[in-house]
């Protein structure tokens, strides 16, 4: 079995590959930096995910090869200059570009390139890493534009990608998954907020996330799910 991560350098990623690596999976990652967690036969390819020829280079190197599963968990909340807009006038224009560019157009380029080297021999899977406030029938709150709508638009291109996909390979699926929670730095600002319970460790959320992609029912292509498997709908 093989597995490419997108973002392997991230908190949940780290996760998500130890735990692969238990279940000895054949591990490719792919990150903007090298990780010192390296062990093994892993295979580690540097990249810049703002640079699509960088994406497709990645690709031209790993064009022999097929995989069971591919996870992107790329993606943005904030940082030192970008916080999640309370009202609409806090919106920023190239805030929003970046937010934008992170959680949709660097997921989108990925899928581009990637989605062709999901295994047509068996039962294959391309995951990645959504969110609950993407969903538009969820947004009881409001807010958080920028995030919510880079997520909701990513949920979108899964959607449109999984019916895609499935036409040239009917043994792979596309779906998104919400992770929860989960304590890592993209969550710490907001965490005094997070009922009782709901903060998962990166491993938590980890073992969550394969265990809905083990389980996977045959329509479930194209959908966001939590980490508890249940649906989150659009």
């Amino acid at each position: 079995m093989k597995a490419l991560i997108f973002g392997a350098n991230s908190t949940i990623a780290q996760a998500i590959i130890k735990n692969l690596s238990e279940k000895s999976y054949d591990l490719f990652l792919v990150s903007r930096s090298s990780s010192e967690n390296i062990k093994g036969d892993t295979k580690e390819y540097l990249y810049d995910p703002s640079d699509e020829n960088s994406i497709k280079a990645i690709k031209e190197k790993l064009v022999d090869h097929q995989f069971d599963l591919i996870i992107s968990t790329i993606g943005i909340l904030h940082t030192q200059e970008i916080f999640p807009e309370k009202n609409l006038n806090a919106i920023e224009k190239n805030s929003l570009n970046k937010v934008l560019e992170i959680n949709l157009i660097t997921n989108v380029l990925i899928g581009k390139y990637f989605f062709s080297l999901l295994n047509q021999n068996c039962p294959s899977v391309f995951a990645f890493l959504s969110a609950r406030v993407g969903s538009i029938s969820d947004n009881q709150l409001g807010g958080w534009y920028s995030y919510r709508m880079s997520k909701a638009a990513l949920n979108m291109f899964i959607k449109n990608a999984h019916i895609e996909q499935s036409r040239k390979n009917k043994q792979s699926k596309v779906i998104g998954m919400h992770p929860g929670t989960v304590n890592t730095p993209l969550s710490l600002p907001f965490q005094k907020n997070v009922p009782a319970g709901k903060l998962f460790t990166p491993d938590f959320s980890a073992k969550k996330i394969l265990d809905v992609i083990s389980n996977l029912s045959d329509d479930a292509g194209g959908k966001i799910f939590a980490w508890d498997g249940s649906e989150i709908l659009p």
